[in-house]
Protein backbone atom coordinates (compact mmCIF):
# COMPACT_ATOMS: atom_id res chain seq x y z
CA UNK A 1 0.00 0.00 0.00
CA UNK A 2 2.74 2.48 1.04
CA UNK A 3 4.53 1.42 -2.32
CA UNK A 4 1.37 2.61 -4.19
CA UNK A 5 0.53 5.62 -2.37
CA UNK A 6 4.32 6.87 -3.32
CA UNK A 7 4.01 5.91 -7.11
CA UNK A 8 0.71 8.35 -7.06
CA UNK A 9 2.45 11.18 -5.42
CA UNK A 10 5.45 10.51 -7.85
CA UNK A 11 3.18 10.16 -10.73
CA UNK A 12 1.52 13.72 -9.53
CA UNK A 13 4.54 15.35 -8.91
CA UNK A 14 6.05 14.46 -12.77
CA UNK A 15 2.38 15.61 -14.13
CA UNK A 16 2.57 18.90 -12.21
CA UNK A 17 6.28 19.36 -13.47
CA UNK A 18 4.78 18.46 -17.13
CA UNK A 19 1.69 20.82 -17.14
CA UNK A 20 4.41 23.88 -16.06
CA UNK A 21 6.35 23.01 -18.83
CA UNK A 22 3.65 22.87 -21.30
CA UNK A 23 2.11 26.05 -19.86
CA UNK A 24 5.48 27.88 -20.12
CA UNK A 25 6.00 26.76 -23.86
CA UNK A 26 2.52 27.62 -24.61
CA UNK A 27 2.87 31.30 -23.33
CA UNK A 28 5.66 31.93 -25.06
CA UNK A 29 4.39 30.33 -28.00
CA UNK A 30 1.70 33.39 -27.55
CA UNK A 31 4.01 35.68 -27.35
CA UNK A 32 5.77 35.03 -30.95
CA UNK A 33 2.27 34.51 -32.36
CA UNK A 34 0.73 37.47 -31.27
CA UNK A 35 3.90 39.12 -32.84
CA UNK A 36 3.61 37.08 -36.12
CA UNK A 37 -0.15 37.88 -35.92
CA UNK A 38 0.16 41.53 -35.50
CA UNK A 39 2.58 41.88 -38.43
CA UNK A 40 1.29 39.76 -41.16
CA UNK A 41 -2.01 41.34 -40.55
CA UNK A 42 -1.95 44.30 -39.39
CA UNK A 43 -2.63 44.57 -35.71
CA UNK A 44 -0.01 47.31 -34.40
CA UNK A 45 -1.97 46.93 -30.94
CA UNK A 46 -0.48 43.13 -31.02
CA UNK A 47 2.79 44.43 -31.49
CA UNK A 48 2.59 46.72 -28.95
CA UNK A 49 1.39 43.77 -26.37
CA UNK A 50 4.32 42.01 -26.76
CA UNK A 51 7.04 44.36 -27.31
CA UNK A 52 9.33 45.56 -24.41
CA UNK A 53 9.24 49.29 -24.59
CA UNK A 54 12.74 49.65 -25.80
CA UNK A 55 12.99 46.58 -28.95
CA UNK A 56 14.98 47.08 -31.06
CA UNK A 57 15.31 45.12 -34.71
CA UNK A 58 18.96 44.02 -35.70
CA UNK A 59 19.90 43.35 -39.20
CA UNK A 60 22.70 43.27 -41.73
CA UNK A 61 22.85 45.46 -44.71
CA UNK A 62 25.12 45.99 -47.14
CA UNK A 63 27.83 44.12 -44.83
CA UNK A 64 26.86 46.92 -42.07
CA UNK A 65 24.93 46.24 -38.40
CA UNK A 66 21.30 48.49 -38.76
CA UNK A 67 19.07 48.99 -36.28
CA UNK A 68 15.50 49.40 -36.55
CA UNK A 69 13.67 50.75 -33.58
CA UNK A 70 10.49 48.55 -32.74
CA UNK A 71 8.63 52.01 -32.04
CA UNK A 72 9.09 52.99 -35.96
CA UNK A 73 8.42 48.95 -36.71
CA UNK A 74 4.81 49.43 -35.07
CA UNK A 75 4.32 52.62 -36.90
CA UNK A 76 4.97 50.62 -40.41
CA UNK A 77 2.59 48.48 -39.41
CA UNK A 78 -0.77 49.80 -40.97
CA UNK A 79 -4.19 48.78 -39.26
CA UNK A 80 -6.29 46.07 -41.01
CA UNK A 81 -3.10 45.58 -44.22
CA UNK A 82 -2.20 42.32 -43.91
CA UNK A 83 1.43 41.91 -45.82
CA UNK A 84 0.18 38.33 -47.46
CA UNK A 85 2.84 36.57 -45.76
CA UNK A 86 2.81 33.80 -43.41
CA UNK A 87 4.67 32.93 -40.19
CA UNK A 88 5.53 29.78 -38.03
CA UNK A 89 7.61 29.16 -35.38
CA UNK A 90 10.61 26.88 -35.34
CA UNK A 91 12.19 26.07 -32.18
CA UNK A 92 11.97 27.60 -28.58
CA UNK A 93 14.06 27.35 -25.60
CA UNK A 94 13.30 28.74 -22.26
CA UNK A 95 15.28 28.52 -18.69
CA UNK A 96 13.94 29.94 -15.56
CA UNK A 97 12.22 33.59 -16.71
CA UNK A 98 14.98 33.97 -20.48
CA UNK A 99 13.24 32.90 -23.25
CA UNK A 100 14.82 32.17 -26.97
CA UNK A 101 12.86 31.76 -30.09
CA UNK A 102 13.25 31.33 -33.83
CA UNK A 103 10.12 31.48 -36.47
CA UNK A 104 10.06 32.22 -40.48
CA UNK A 105 8.04 34.87 -41.95
CA UNK A 106 6.98 33.41 -45.78
CA UNK A 107 6.12 36.06 -48.40
CA UNK A 108 3.15 35.40 -50.51
CA UNK A 109 5.42 35.33 -53.68
CA UNK A 110 8.51 33.18 -54.45
CA UNK A 111 11.10 35.06 -52.59
CA UNK A 112 13.09 33.61 -50.08
CA UNK A 113 11.78 33.38 -46.26
CA UNK A 114 13.19 35.18 -43.83
CA UNK A 115 14.31 33.99 -39.87
CA UNK A 116 13.40 36.11 -36.75
CA UNK A 117 15.30 35.21 -34.14
CA UNK A 118 13.97 36.69 -30.24
CA UNK A 119 15.55 37.22 -26.97
CA UNK A 120 12.07 37.30 -24.54
CA UNK A 121 11.78 37.46 -20.77
CA UNK A 122 9.36 36.99 -18.15
CA UNK A 123 7.17 39.16 -15.38
CA UNK A 124 4.25 38.80 -13.71
CA UNK A 125 3.44 35.92 -15.25
CA UNK A 126 4.13 37.08 -19.29
CA UNK A 127 6.82 37.05 -21.64
CA UNK A 128 8.08 39.68 -23.62
CA UNK A 129 9.93 39.94 -26.64
CA UNK A 130 12.81 42.22 -25.89
CA UNK A 131 14.92 42.31 -29.36
CA UNK A 132 14.59 40.53 -32.09
CA UNK A 133 16.71 39.92 -35.06
CA UNK A 134 16.03 38.83 -38.92
CA UNK A 135 18.05 37.62 -42.18
CA UNK A 136 16.85 36.41 -44.86
CA UNK A 137 16.38 31.97 -44.72
CA UNK A 138 19.57 29.62 -46.13
CA UNK A 139 19.82 26.65 -46.22
CA UNK A 140 23.45 26.65 -46.81
CA UNK A 141 25.35 25.40 -43.60
CA UNK A 142 29.37 25.97 -43.77
CA UNK A 143 31.74 24.57 -40.71
CA UNK A 144 33.60 27.65 -40.72
CA UNK A 145 30.47 30.34 -39.64
CA UNK A 146 30.04 27.46 -36.66
CA UNK A 147 33.86 27.64 -35.43
CA UNK A 148 33.60 31.64 -35.60
CA UNK A 149 30.39 31.86 -33.83
CA UNK A 150 32.12 29.21 -31.22
CA UNK A 151 35.31 31.50 -30.76
CA UNK A 152 33.09 34.50 -30.42
CA UNK A 153 31.09 32.19 -27.46
CA UNK A 154 34.51 31.23 -26.18
CA UNK A 155 36.34 34.44 -25.71
CA UNK A 156 33.27 34.79 -23.96
CA UNK A 157 33.30 32.24 -21.59
CA UNK A 158 37.10 32.85 -21.56
CA UNK A 159 37.28 36.27 -20.73
CA UNK A 160 35.30 36.25 -18.06
CA UNK A 161 36.86 32.98 -16.52
CA UNK A 162 40.27 34.34 -16.56
CA UNK A 163 40.00 38.03 -16.31
CA UNK A 164 40.05 38.75 -20.03
CA UNK A 165 38.72 42.51 -20.65
CA UNK A 166 39.96 42.24 -24.07
CA UNK A 167 38.31 39.35 -25.38
CA UNK A 168 34.94 40.71 -24.01
CA UNK A 169 35.30 43.65 -26.29
CA UNK A 170 36.41 41.51 -29.15
CA UNK A 171 33.53 39.18 -28.65
CA UNK A 172 30.76 42.19 -27.92
CA UNK A 173 28.97 44.46 -30.35
CA UNK A 174 30.15 47.90 -28.93
CA UNK A 175 26.21 48.40 -27.93
CA UNK A 176 26.15 45.30 -26.41
CA UNK A 177 23.69 44.95 -23.75
CA UNK A 178 22.82 42.31 -20.68
CA UNK A 179 19.39 41.57 -20.08
CA UNK A 180 17.61 39.98 -16.78
CA UNK A 181 14.31 39.67 -14.32
CA UNK A 182 15.06 40.97 -10.98
CA UNK A 183 12.04 41.66 -8.24
CA UNK A 184 10.02 40.47 -11.26
CA UNK A 185 10.91 43.98 -13.63
CA UNK A 186 13.17 43.52 -17.00
CA UNK A 187 16.64 45.24 -16.02
CA UNK A 188 19.74 45.96 -18.59
CA UNK A 189 23.34 46.39 -17.83
CA UNK A 190 25.51 48.06 -20.55
CA UNK A 191 28.35 45.95 -21.56
CA UNK A 192 31.19 48.28 -20.58
CA UNK A 193 29.94 48.44 -17.40
CA UNK A 194 29.75 44.26 -17.70
CA UNK A 195 33.28 44.57 -18.70
CA UNK A 196 34.50 46.54 -16.38
CA UNK A 197 33.79 44.00 -13.85
CA UNK A 198 36.59 41.48 -14.93
CA UNK A 199 40.46 42.80 -14.08
CA UNK A 200 43.13 42.00 -16.22
CA UNK A 201 44.71 38.71 -14.69
CA UNK A 202 42.03 38.28 -12.43
CA UNK A 203 40.54 34.82 -12.27
CA UNK A 204 36.91 33.49 -11.84
CA UNK A 205 35.72 29.92 -10.72
CA UNK A 206 33.32 30.34 -13.74
CA UNK A 207 32.77 26.86 -16.01
CA UNK A 208 31.26 27.39 -19.06
CA UNK A 209 29.96 25.50 -22.06
CA UNK A 210 28.42 26.21 -25.29
CA UNK A 211 25.04 23.98 -25.21
CA UNK A 212 23.62 25.26 -28.05
CA UNK A 213 24.15 27.57 -31.54
CA UNK A 214 21.26 27.79 -34.57
CA UNK A 215 22.24 30.28 -37.42
CA UNK A 216 21.05 31.34 -40.55
CA UNK A 217 23.15 33.13 -43.07
CA UNK A 218 24.52 36.07 -41.16
CA UNK A 219 22.25 35.90 -37.67
CA UNK A 220 22.29 33.46 -35.27
CA UNK A 221 21.28 32.31 -31.48
CA UNK A 222 23.01 30.70 -28.76
CA UNK A 223 22.79 29.08 -25.58
CA UNK A 224 25.45 28.71 -23.31
CA UNK A 225 26.03 27.39 -19.68
CA UNK A 226 27.82 28.77 -16.73
CA UNK A 227 28.39 26.86 -13.41
CA UNK A 228 29.41 29.16 -10.37
CA UNK A 229 30.86 26.41 -7.40
CA UNK A 230 31.44 29.29 -5.21
CA UNK A 231 27.70 30.66 -5.38
CA UNK A 232 26.11 27.30 -5.71
CA UNK A 233 24.44 28.56 -8.92
CA UNK A 234 24.23 27.90 -12.69
CA UNK A 235 23.78 30.29 -14.83
CA UNK A 236 21.99 30.00 -18.51
CA UNK A 237 23.07 32.57 -21.03
CA UNK A 238 21.25 32.91 -24.35
CA UNK A 239 22.62 35.75 -27.05
CA UNK A 240 21.68 36.58 -30.09
CA UNK A 241 25.08 36.86 -32.94
CA UNK A 242 25.18 39.07 -36.18
CA UNK A 243 27.86 38.34 -38.50
CA UNK A 244 29.30 42.20 -38.97
CA UNK A 245 31.84 42.56 -41.62
CA UNK A 246 33.29 39.07 -41.36
CA UNK A 247 33.33 39.00 -37.80
CA UNK A 248 30.32 37.41 -35.38
CA UNK A 249 29.79 39.76 -32.45
CA UNK A 250 27.11 39.25 -29.75
CA UNK A 251 24.81 41.58 -29.86
CA UNK A 252 22.81 41.29 -26.77
CA UNK A 253 22.33 38.39 -24.27
CA UNK A 254 20.18 37.61 -21.22
CA UNK A 255 20.45 35.25 -18.72
CA UNK A 256 18.71 33.28 -15.46
CA UNK A 257 20.30 31.01 -12.92
CA UNK A 258 19.33 28.66 -10.59
CA UNK A 259 20.53 27.59 -7.39
CA UNK A 260 22.10 23.98 -6.40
Amino acid sequence: MKALFTLIVLFAVSNSLLVHAQSEDDLIRQAVNKYIEGSTNGKPALLKEVFHPDLNLYYIRNNQFSVWSGTDYIADTKEGEPTGETGKIISIDYSGDAAVAKAEIIPSKGTSSYTDYFLLLKTNGAWSIIHKMFTRTSENRNDSELKSIEQSLTDYIEGTANGQPDRLRRAFHKDFRLYFVRDNEINSWSGEGYINNFKEGETHNRIGEIISIDYENNAAIAEVEIRMPDRKRIYTDYFLILKIQDDWKIVHKSFSFRTY
